[in-house]
């Protein structure tokens, strides 16, 4: 009897063990991502930071009820749901806290070094390590899954780490430079010198220097660069204007050499495998007689060739990808087809012109790529108009942006603070009056705007002067860019449309912010695009005509910010981009305090490079809403509103009080002619970079471009009869 109670006793006990201590003993933290931005990016476009789970059983482990931690008492504490892991398996818990994904920890991670705790679902100590400091895109991983060292390596999430590179983090001091970046007389001597007494190695081509880069032996003497070739002013690959002009556009590579600042960046190495990180100045020399520069702000941009210009990566160029597409283009066009078939060894890298292909930003390429798997990192620094002084300096991350303007040779950029680049997630400079905590920032070309880059920073303007009920980001004033060294034309800098922004606009909690963008979220979480279907289903089958409809409508709805934004667009526009395009709102996700907590919707002007054209003076705005055109279909919301008498009249109105203060006043004109005398000098100047000597464009077709939209704006409200007249049919 006694016997019999103690192996039952026994029995129970090894139970015990073998639910709480054995059941996956092997089961291991195997690699921690705390400064993600390429390493994992989700299917959503995301790229949180994430924890590898590795089970070295033979078997599927199932993992209910296993918890992670920061600490291993009374810390962050997060607990695993129903999932199991399959043998020698691997399983991704994402650093996000989204409350929509299952296998979404709690809890964020530091990327300046922490703790982290896995125990099994009866609390005993499964595993735990301690995280060093790690830079963005590098892992803390075990060098063989599950049972070796854990090492800093490149990321290799869901796969093992057999082959994962193993990386340096920067532990020397960064080289010091002898002088700061700036503008200096005809000639500068540079020394360089380390800290740590490690030997140097630098570049000049903007590129990232490595133990193979030239070895720093003493003081550089630097000159003028402008004398050297251009380098990648003349890389055809950044544009399929390049190859193919549609017989319409005028881009030319330069045939001169550009003006070029020296650009170099210098990094520290021990014997010991050591490194520092990289410091990247940017010196112009014999800028001083050129005066083409005076009083305008400049930017030095400089990133890794390969970043920009490589064809695996480079987010400036078609790439591998873009240019197969072309090849293929070529291949269907007739023209193309029978030049191809006479001569097979024709070459298509555009120094032979075949014709029209058609390839637009829905073509596959590098520079149409959008999101954070195209985000590159770059320094950026910024001189005031006097070029005595830095307004910032700052690692960022960079993209390409626009719609079809990606195709442009001449490209916009935006630009992000990250703390992965720099340790900060704002700009730290005053880039906008009465802004601060701006995290996102954009260089424009212009666009279809690119002779005059005058047509948003009007918008912007008139509308914060006028104070209509209108959403707009702010532009400063034109500048001028270097890329990696080289001149690369005219850009004016503005906000991005972001959760700062509105935050700082209108007063409410960011991460409180909805903004629709052209049937995407702009601004806030992935999930909150179930909000854009929430604001179809306002006007979707519904009757305006019936009073009750059109209350609970204006009830959703700013009917101020509406009536303004659509005076806007209907009397600059002509069809083109708006309003299938160019088309956003915003409102708060919860109620909150103050005028703007209403959770109602209120309207966004973005986007006007291609409106105010004189050629399109006579468009009725109206027809195209209620009729669509060649291009674009009806204006549904507008078309349905239309049917309420109380809208037709509150329209009417309104159009005719915001039309003639934003444009046609008498205030509203000099507004543009000060903003055109502003850009003038500027964009005229940077003409020849990118259309030739030989074009004629100079100061005086800078005058007849800005002319036109002077003209359009005083004679615009001549065409507007239908706008006070005309009745749905």
């Amino acid at each position: 009897m006694i016997m019999s109670a103690f192996m039952l006793f026994t029995c129970l006990i090894l139970s015990v063990i073998s639910r709480g201590g054995n059941a996956g003993r092997l089961v291991k933290i195997n690699e921690v991502c705390t400064s993600n931005i390429h390493a994992f990016i989700t299917e959503d476009g995301e790229h949180p930071d994430y924890v590898e789970i590795y089970n070295g059983e033979d078997k599927e482990t199932d993992l209910s009820g296993w918890k992670l931690s920061d600490s291993r008492n009374n810390g962050n504490v997060w607990t695993f749901p129903e999932v199991s892991i399959g043998a020698r398996s691997y399983l991704l818990i994402s650093l996000k806290g989204r409350e929509d994904d299952p296998l979404s920890a709690s809890f964020t991670l530091p990327s300046k070094g922490t703790e982290l705790f896995l125990s099994d679902p009866h609390n005993v100590l499964a595993d735990s390590i301690e995280i060093p400091e790690l830079k963005y895109d590098t892992v803390y991983g075990r060098s063989e899954d599950g049972t070796g060292l854990f090492k800093i390596l490149s990321p290799t999430p869901g796969f093992g780490n057999a082959y994962a590179e193993e990386r340096v983090f920067p532990s020397l001091k960064e080289p010091v430079f002898s002088a700061e970046s700036g503008f200096y007389g005809d000639s500068l001597t540079v020394s360089i010198y380390s800290p740590d007494g490690a030997e140097i190695r630098y570049t000049l081509d903007g590129s990232e220097p490595d133990r193979d880069s030239l070895l720093y032996t003493g003081p550089l003497s630097l000159s003028d660069a402008s004398d050297r070739e251009n380098v990648y002013s003349v890389i055809r690959d950044t544009s399929v204007f390049y190859y193919d002009y549609y017989n319409i556009r005028d881009y030319r590579m330069p045939e001169m050499k550009l003006d070029k600042c020296n650009v170099i960046r210098a990094k520290a190495f021990s014997g010991r495998g050591e490194e520092s990180g990289t410091v990247t100045k940017s010196f112009f020399l014999g800028f001083d007689d050129k005066e083409m520069y005076e009083g305008i702000g400049i930017v030095s941009l400089v990133a890794d060739p390969d970043d920009l210009f490589g064809s695996e990566k480079g987010i400036y160029v078609l790439g591998d990808k873009g240019k197969e597409e072309l090849r293929k283009r070529y291949k269907k066009n007739e023209e193309a087809a029978a030049l191809i078939a006479a001569d097979p060894s024709l070459p298509l890298d555009g120094s032979v012109k075949i014709g029209k292909v058609g390839f637009n930003r829905n073509s596959d390429g590098n520079y149409t790529e959008h999101g954070i798997a195209w985000e590159r990192e770059a320094d950026l620094t910024y001189f005031n108009g006097d070029h005595d002084s830095i307004i910032l300096q700052q690692a960022v991350g960079i993209r390409v942006k626009g719609n079809s303007s990606r195709q442009y040779p001449m490209k916009g950029f935006n630009i992000y603070s990250r703390n992965a680049y720099s340790g900060q997630d704002h700009f730290d400079a005053p880039l906008f009056e009465g802004r601060d905590n701006i995290s996102r920032i954009a260089l424009s070309a212009g666009g279809n705007d690119r002779y005059t880059l005058t047509k948003d920073p009007f918008f912007s303007e008139r509308i914060r002067e006028t104070g209509i009920d209108v959403a707009a980001a702010r532009f400063g004033k034109p500048l001028y860019l270097f890329l990696n060294g080289e001149f690369w034309g005219t850009y004016v800098m503005s906000e991005r449309l972001d959760e700062n922004f509105f935050s700082a606009e209108y007063g409410v909690n960011p991460d409180n912010v909805v903004f629709i963008k052209e049937g995407e979220v702009g601004a806030g979480n992935k999930e909150d695009i179930h909000y854009y279907f929430a604001f179809l289903d306002l006007y979707a089958d519904r009757d305006f005509s019936d009073g009750e409809q059109y209350r609970e409508f204006c009830e959703a709805v700013d009917m101020d910010s509406l009536f303004d934004y659509y005076s806007l667009r209907i009397f600059a526009e002509y069809g083109m981009d708006w309003p299938h395009l160019n088309y956003g709102y915003w409102r708060v996700r919860d109620p909150e305090e103050g005028p703007y907590g209403d959770c109602k919707w209120r309207f966004v002007n973005f986007d006007n490079n291609i409106s105010l054209d004189y050629e399109k003076i006579d468009v009725d705005m109206l027809n195209v809403l209620f009729n669509g055109s060649d291009i674009i279909g009806p204006d549904e919301l507008f078309t349905a509103l239309w049917e309420n008498q109380d809208f037709r009249e509150a329209f009417r109105k309104r159009f005719s009080e915001v039309t003639e203060k934003v444009f046609y006043s008498d205030e509203a004109i000099k507004a543009y002619d000060d903003i055109a005398e502003e850009f003038r000098k500027p964009v005229s100047s940077s003409y020849g970079r990118w259309y030739g000597r030989e074009s004629g464009y100079d100061e005086s077709y800078f005058d007849l471009k800005t002319g036109r939209i002077r003209k359009f704006l005083k004679e615009r409200a001549e065409h507007l009869g239908p706008v006070y007249e005309k009745d749905l049919n």
